[in-house]
């Protein structure tokens, strides 16, 4: 059970790395905007921030005249999946575009929860993947980082939207996420003027379509 002294701790701990990151740090004050707050036994299950200040200080691998704390957003996600978070955030959540085909009971990656877990995200798209194959997305994703599931996509562009108060990525930016379809398809998330919307990789392709990506633990 995470102690008074503990939880102290921990709050100390948000606060510096919060400063550290210069204000791209989405925690439990973010949740508590969005209308999902944190209980005090959530409190209990709340992880450390695997990265200190030697990774978040250190030269960005995709951007290397910044730092990582320039260049990423570290955000916590919580046991919450895309169709149970449509519950809390109906006006500002998903699009109902297409027949919301996304929440349908055979898209069975809209029902996965997330964790309590920390995310280190590169805010800016990495154009390095754009205008090439999933395949060749995956063979060119760097050592130590790995490809996001849709509902942690889905958490950083509602927290980022949250805190900064403007969307994440230009809209009709699509990233494809690790998840796939009833039908095999890869899962991509974008952020549009109406809300988040979900697509199929490679229908619908363009050629800025990148790949949604999270520094490892």
């Amino acid at each position: 059970m995470m102690t008074e002294s503990r939880l102290e701790s921990a709050r100390k701990e948000l606060s510096m790395i919060r400063l550290t990151m210069a204000g791209r740090f989405c925690g439990t004050r973010e949740w508590v905007k969005l209308g999902r707050p944190i209980t005090k036994g959530e409190l209990n299950l709340l992880p450390e921030i695997p990265w200190g200040d030697e990774i978040l200080t250190s030269p960005c691998l995709f951007f290397p005249e910044k730092a990582v704390s320039q260049t990423h957003l570290l955000f916590l996600s919580v046991p919450e999946s895309i169709r149970s978070l449509t519950g809390y955030l109906p006006r500002q959540f998903t699009r109902s575009d297409i027949e919301a085909w996304h929440m349908k009971e055979e898209e069975k990656f809209s029902a996965i929860n997330s964790s309590f877990s920390w995310h280190l995200v590169p805010i800016a798209p990495i154009l390095s993947f754009a205008g090439r194959s999933y395949e060749e997305q995956l063979a060119l994703l760097p050592e130590g980082y790995r490809v996001m599931s849709a509902v942690d996509a889905t958490i950083e562009h509602l927290l980022y939207r949250t805190s900064f108060g403007k969307p994440l990525l230009e809209s009709g930016h699509w990233r494809n996420c690790r998840d796939v379809t009833s039908d095999g398809k890869v899962v991509k998330v974008c952020e549009t003027e109406k809300g988040v919307s979900y697509g199929r990789y490679p229908e619908y392709p363009r050629p800025t379509t990148t790949l949604a990506i999270e520094r490892m633990p």
